[in-house]
């Protein structure tokens, strides 16, 4: 399938979002609305998920007449993910036995390296299970989440190609978002009160995410190339920052909602992606780069947003203001993620990727 490099730029854009939140989260001192600012950037993953499903829409259009399509689909998108995260199980798994054998001062998110939990990521359904989903990996509830979408995608992709009026297809995530905010609504009425540990189990679950997923899919079956002018790209650019600032607001507010958030921003993106496919100053070769990398460059960056940042604030505070240890921070975790980032994508994701090729290969010949 032809490289199409605006999606670069998208993933490039995607995880820079995902960086600026996690370092924002380990430098003290910054005034409120700088952490509002920063928070913005979790969202980068539901852009991930939007552009999850469009270059999936997009491979499997290539690929329409393929022998045992579906059965290669799921070779391509194990060896694509499975060598990568399952060096990363092993990474966090050393960083959390160094942590309690060296009392390091180390940040984990639930911390849990039991066989349930292992297992669970190692066979990527850890997203099924709250006590599971935040542990082992940092950051591994998108790809749990995601990998359960990639196992229901055959179908929503089937079931997107019956539909023969087109302009309508919008209507579809947004009617799924509407019963999944329905259902969280009345879900505290029919169970006990959710505790912190749920709510956010229920923010990452593919039940929440799906509608976001579902933008992307109607992006691909939209009757439009989304080719447009200068002016509209512009004002599309416009609207997306429109609309971050709107969020900005609304979360300085204290209003807070686990389904409308990421919707909203999935909705965000499909002006960015409007934006960044028509205007060239918003795909340069660095944006390109980075996104080609984003993948590696999220399983690892954690190591320099949360832990590195965390001790230069340590030991710079005294020394700096929070602006200057802040731009520290990101640097060294943009820079140290893309270097960690190279090496594993040459020698690990591009060698799984091959090693999946090799095995649809065999499949073709029998």
């Amino acid at each position: 399938m032809k490289k199409i490099s605006f999606i670069d730029s998208l993933r490039g854009i995607a995880i820079l979002m995902v960086l600026v939140n996690h370092t924002t989260q380990s430098v003290v001192g910054l005034p409120p609305f700088f952490y509002k600012f920063g928070e913005i950037g979790k969202y980068g993953v539901q852009l991930f998920f939007v552009m999850s499903a469009y270059t999936l829409c997009l491979s499997k259009s290539f690929r329409s007449d393929e022998h045992k399509g579906n059965l290669k689909y799921f070779i391509r998108r194990y060896f694509r993910i499975a060598p990568l995260y399952y060096i990363g199980i092993l990474v966090y798994g050393i960083v959390f036995l160094c942590r309690y054998k060296y009392n390091l001062n180390t940040y984990l998110l639930n911390p849990d390296y039991s066989f349930g939990a292992v297992f669970s990521h190692f066979t990527f359904t850890h997203g099924l299970f709250p006590s599971f989903i935040h542990s082992v990996v940092q950051g591994g509830w998108s790809i749990g989440t995601e990998m359960l979408f990639y196992a229901s995608f055959p179908f929503l992709f089937y079931f997107y190609s019956k539909i023969k009026i087109k302009k309508m297809l919008i209507l579809i995530p947004i009617s799924v978002m509407f019963l999944v905010f329905l259902f969280f609504r009345i879900l505290p009425h029919l169970f006990p009160p959710i505790s912190n540990h749920d709510f956010e189990f229920y923010y990452c679950s593919i039940l929440n995410q799906l509608p976001v997923f579902l933008i992307g899919i109607s992006l691909f079956f939209y009757p439009s190339t989304f080719e447009v002018s200068k002016r509209v790209a512009l004002f599309s650019l416009f609207m997306f920052i429109l609309m971050i600032g709107l969020m900005i607001y609304i979360i300085r507010l204290g209003f807070n909602d686990i389904t409308i958030y990421p919707f909203f921003a999935g909705i965000s993106f499909v002006f960015l992606f409007i934006a960044v496919k028509n205007l060239e100053f918003l795909n340069s070769k660095l944006i390109q780069m980075i996104g080609r990398l984003s993948f590696s460059m999220y399983i690892f960056h954690f190591l320099f947003a949360w832990w590195v940042s965390s001790y230069f604030n340590q030991i710079l505070t005294s020394y700096l203001n929070s602006y200057f240890i802040y731009l520290i921070c990101i640097l060294t975790t943009i820079i140290g993620s893309v270097i960690i980032a190279s090496m594993s994508k040459y020698l690990i994701e591009d060698n799984g990727i091959k090693i999946g090729s090799l095995i649809i290969k065999r499949i073709k010949n029998k």
